[in-house]
């Protein structure tokens, strides 16, 4: 076999390989638990949303529960929603919030028994507060915040497209904030946050959501093979 034969074999099986390492990255292509928000803020790059929920006009040290216009609970929550008389534009688009059906969602201002930020969950009577996106997502992180001596275990869970469970996270909150993030390249669909410990929805804060960007490392790996690609049909 010639010289060139072997150059030519070994740069098509160089980009095979390489072709193959970009498939195989860690991109999302399993769901994973985001470990803290630096790392979702990588993920995301420029791209994404983020909802402090700051939109909604309450003082400090108060809660407000919501409701319609035609004074029915609020139990879902869009960019779209009457509450109280405030909005649209209470929340930013791309996301849905909802709680136990039959429970309304309740805003709690700054201070509210120790928070230090408005927070958004659902009232007493709820296990969970929910998040369900309207735009593709693969990468989301949130705060999540109790009640001064009011802290316990959580478990959130989160739901693909079909609205299939890929992944659940059991995490305990005794005070402060707790950042849980999620990655699922194929698209999350819905994720709900449960607070085991007492009879209210999780409250939650600075939601964070989009779809990642390939690693700096993959788009090298991209480069590689195109550039190998390139050399094989020249010796060829």
């Amino acid at each position: 076999m010639s010289w060139e034969k072997i150059v030519n074999k070994s740069q098509t099986l160089c980009g095979v390989v390489a072709l193959a390492c970009v498939a195989g990255a860690p991109l999302g292509a399993n769901a994973d638990l985001i470990g803290s928000r630096i790392t979702l803020e990588g993920l995301l790059g420029d791209a994404g949303t983020f909802d402090d929920f700051e939109a909604y006009d309450i003082g400090d040290d108060a809660a407000n529960v919501l409701f319609d216009p035609a004074g029915e609970i609020v139990n879902l929550l869009t960019s779209t929603s009457i509450a109280n008389g405030q909005g649209p534009g209470l929340v930013k688009d791309g996301a849905v919030y909802t709680t136990t059906p039959g429970v309304a969602m309740q805003w709690c201002g700054n201070a509210w028994f120790g928070m230090d930020s408005k927070t958004i969950g659902g009232n007493s009577g709820g296990g969970y507060t929910a998040i369900e996106y309207t735009e593709l997502v693969t990468a989301m992180g949130v705060d999540v915040q109790v009640f001064s001596g009011y802290g316990g275990a959580h478990q959130a869970r989160v739901y693909d497209l079909s609205n299939n469970l890929v992944g659940v996270h059991d995490f305990s909150v005794t005070g402060g904030r707790y950042f849980f993030g999620w990655e699922y390249a194929a698209g999350i669909g819905r994720v709900e946050i449960d607070f085991l410990a007492y009879s209210w929805g999780a409250f939650i804060d600075d939601h964070q959501f989009g779809v990642a960007v390939p690693a700096p490392a993959a788009l090298s790996m991209f480069g590689l093979a195109g550039l190998l690609g390139t050399r094989r049909r020249r010796v060829a």
